[in-house]
Order: structure tokens, then C-alpha cells, then sequence
């Protein structure tokens, strides 16, 4: 991605495309703090100014990617200057002290940031590990114990993206995870310049006081969640609730800048649509804007759809577990009702974040948006539009396949558990009705 330059040195421009610069020079424009704090608690980092230039490919094919002077921004070309939109279609040059991004760069934060997240997934190994070793000295419920690591491994999801994130970010020629370019903080920030961050805080706090209540809910009785029951170590049960309670906060700030990152396209979806009702008549541009913009969407594709596959995957599994011990057990202990009640937040927040379980609905909407900007004076130039915009159409993802199989994979160990337990069943109630016929014939 071509995020390089801090746009703390370029001056201020006066041209735009849709109206006049953002004239609000007096207007706070910080970010929601918890929006900040979401990102520190992840793990995300960046070393450098977060508000950079970015340039469109035809802008790099001339060499115009790395700026020697100040004077190569001067006159940008409609495309970059189109990356300056806020939510309104203004051109607005931001800074890293107006946003408040220095709450998240400060002297030491890379190492910080990586230290956090491997002690966060360390105490979950630690954990997992724990919990093997207990069932094979107890023999321990499987099912108890299946279902406490798949809640593990569920609220690990955020904390493992933000690793990968970060050592992509550090060495992008060498290490995987080009998936988790849509978490780098830069990216963020080129996204979020289309969000009305000011009015999209309340998602963010409502968040915070739902992921607080389920950990007060469940360290309070000494993370019930997981259900250790007795003669648990002591230092099982502070991992626990450490860990309890940071990955579910974490998981409420994931899904809060997924929600973000998803509104800053419905946002581009008007905005460039407008764009190209304008430019109609050069259909190069056109097509190098809307070429820039499904870069972005496939970026962000890219990783959603592989953290919505795990989520679901996992919370499934953790949901049919969950629901084997309520048809076994009797009577219903208080500690499964909230944990029913947080896996089906688990499994529902993702899904509603994003609007669906994949976001491919998006460049539908676009498609639909420009196709209904046609007129007859410009029928050929919007024919050739919407060709390009078919031979864009984002493919199959082969995490569908491993979502498709996994759930195969579960619905089988579901129908063999209440297969055995219908058994069971039927068994005790014969055994009971036989003991009552001999009762009666003595």
C-alpha cells in the first residue's frame, strides 16, 4: 500500500472536487478516544505518522510515489485529491494531533504493543495446555472440556490478527498475512477519513459497557465461563480472568473498527458515484478511481472474510457443545445461561458489525448506484462502465470451502452426540418402566 508520507509537512490545498476545502478550521476534530484505546488494547501499532498521502497507481507508475519535494503535491490528480474526502466529499487535510493519533505513538509502543499481545496469547496457551493435563489426570467432562477451549480459541481471534498485522507490517516482503493489511493503523486512518467519527462513538462506548458486563458477569464468580469447578489452581484462575477479561474487551474494539471500516464504504459508495457522474465522459479516470477503490474493498475483504469464517466456525461449535451439556446436565447450573448468553453475543456482534456474513454486498451497492445514474445522452460511456465494473466482481472465497467443511465437520458430532443421548434416553425410561411392571407384579 502506498502509505508513506506524513501529510504533517504538505500544505494546505486549495482545490477540490465535489465542494470547497473543509472550511471548519475551529472545529474539534479528534477521534473518539475509545476508538484509541481499542487500538492500544488490540495491539495495534505504527512507528510513524498515522495521516499519510496516498496515491493512486497511475501517480506511482510515474514516479510520483516517493515525494522529493514538496512541490510534487502541489497539483494532485483528481484520484489522489479524491483520497482527501471526509464524509461530506470535502477535501479535508487532516493532521495527526487533530485526530489524537499521538495517544497511540509514543516512545515505545512497537515493543510494547508486541510484548502485550504475546502475553495475552501466551496466558492462552497456558490455559489450553492447563486444560489438557486436568482431563487427562480427572477425566474431565470432554465435552466441559472441548468447550471451554473452543471459547479460548474464539476470543483469541483479535489478538492473533493484531500479531500477524504488526509482522506483516515490519516485513512485508517476508512474512504472511497480507490478509491483515485491513488492520494496519494506516489503513484505518485512509478509511476512517470518510466516517463521521464524532457521531459514530456511541457504537463504540455501547460496546465497551456490554463487554464490561460480561466481565463483571463472569469473573465475579471466578470466571464461571469456563467452568474449572473445584481444586482448580490459583494461578489457573488469574489467567483465566485476566485473559477473560481483555479478549472479550478486545473482541468488543474489533468489532467496533470493523463497524467503522464498513461505514467508511458505505460512505464511498455515494461519494464515488458522484464522482463518476462527473467525470462520466473520461471513462480512464473513471475506471482508475473505481480500480482504487476495490483495492481498498479487496483488502478489507480479504480479511473478513477469514475472521468471519473462524467466528462462526468456532462460535458454532461452541454454541452445539454448549447445547449438549444443557440436554445432558440436570439440573441447569446458573453459570450456563451466561455463557449461552455470551456465545450468542459472540456469534451475532460479528454478523451485525458487518451487515452480513460477507461484505460482497457493498460493491453490489455501488454497481447498483452508478447503473442508476445512467441517462440516454451518456448510454455508451455508462455501458462501458458497468462492463468494467462486471469483469471487477469479487470471486469465490476458498474460505467458504473450509467454512462449508467445518460445519459439516460439526453438524456430524452434533447428530452423534444427541444420537447417544436419545439413546441413553430410551434406555433409562425402559429400564424405569420394567422396574415399575416388576414393583407392581410382586
Amino acid at each position: 500500500m502506498d502509505i508513506r508520507l506524513d501529510i504533517d509537512s504538505i500544505p494546505e490545498d486549495d482545490s477540490a472536487f465535489l465542494v470547497q476545502p473543509n472550511a471548519r478550521k475551529d472545529k474539534e476534530q479528534h477521534w473518539p478516544f475509545i476508538f484509541w484505546i481499542y487500538l492500544k488494547t488490540i495491539g495495534l501499532y505504527h512507528n510513524a505518522p498515522l495521516v499519510t498521502i496516498r496515491r493512486c497507481n497511475a501517480c506511482k507508475e510515474k514516479g510520483l510515489h516517493n515525494f522529493a519535494s514538496i512541490s510534487s503535491y502541489i497539483s494532485p490528480c483528481d484520484i489522489c485529491e479524491s483520497f482527501l474526502w471526509d464524509h461530506t466529499g470535502q477535501v479535508n487535510h487532516l493532521k495527526d494531533k487533530e485526530i489524537g493519533a499521538s495517544r497511540l505513538n509514543h516512545p515505545g509502543s512497537t515493543c510494547l504493543s508486541i510484548v502485550w499481545l504475546l502475553v495475552i496469547l501466551c496466558s492462552v496457551i497456558y490455559l489450553i495446555l492447563y486444560n489438557i493435563l486436568r482431563f487427562r489426570k480427572n477425566k474431565d467432562d470432554i465435552v466441559e472440556f472441548l468447550a471451554t477451549t473452543s471459547i479460548q480459541l474464539l476470543l483469541s481471534i483479535p489478538p492473533f490478527a493484531a500479531l500477524t498485522c504488526n509482522i506483516y507490517s515490519t516485513w512485508p516482503t517476508i512474512a504472511p498475512g497480507k490478509w491483515s493489511a485491513a488492520l494496519s493503523p494506516i489503513y484505518l486512518v485512509q478509511r476512517l477519513r470518510l466516517v463521521d467519527m464524532r457521531r459514530s462513538r456511541a457504537a463504540g462506548y455501547f460496546l465497551l459497557f456490554a463487554s464490561v458486563f460480561f466481565i463483571a458477569l463472569q469473573c465475579y464468580p471466578l470466571s464461571n465461563i469456563y467452568n474449572y469447578g473445584k481444586g482448580t489452581h490459583t494461578d489457573a484462575i488469574i489467567f483465566t480472568c485476566f485473559t477473560l477479561a481483555v479478549n472479550t474487551f478486545n473482541f468488543a474494539g474489533f468489532a467496533y473498527i470493523v463497524y467503522l471500516v464498513r461505514r467508511s464504504f458505505e460512505k464511498e459508495v455515494r461519494l464515488v458515484s458522484q464522482f463518476v457522474n462527473t467525470h462520466i465522459e473520461d471513462i480512464d479516470i473513471c475506471r482508475q478511481r473505481l480500480a482504487e477503490t476495490f483495492d481498498h474493498f479487496h483488502t478489507f475483504r480479504e480479511f473478513t472474510s477469514g475472521w468471519m469464517s473462524l467466528n462462526i466456525v468456532l462460535a458454532t461449535l461452541s454454541l452445539l457443545l454448549e447445547l449438549h451439556s444443557w440436554i445432558a446436565s440436570s439440573p441447569i447450573s446458573a453459570y450456563r445461561y451466561e455463557r449461552l448468553a455470551f456465545l450468542l453475543g459472540c456469534f451475532i456482534l460479528p454478523i451485525q458489525v458487518l451487515g452480513n456474513v460477507s461484505i460482497d454486498y457493498l460493491w453490489g451497492r455501488l454497481v447498483r448506484s452508478i447503473s442508476r445514474l445512467r441517462r440516454r445522452e451518456n448510454e455508451h460511456s455508462y455501458d462501458k462502465m458497468m462492463q468494467f465494473l462486471l469483469e471487477q466482481k469479487p470471486g469465490e472465497r476458498p474460505w467458504q470451502s473450509v467454512m462449508a467443511f467445518m460445519l459439516s465437520t460439526i453438524a456430524v458430532f452434533a447428530g452423534i452426540q444427541f444420537r447417544i443421548l436419545s439413546s441413553k434416553a430410551v434406555n433409562s425410561a425402559t429400564n424405569f418402566k420394567s422396574l415399575g411392571w416388576n414393583n407392581t407384579q410382586i
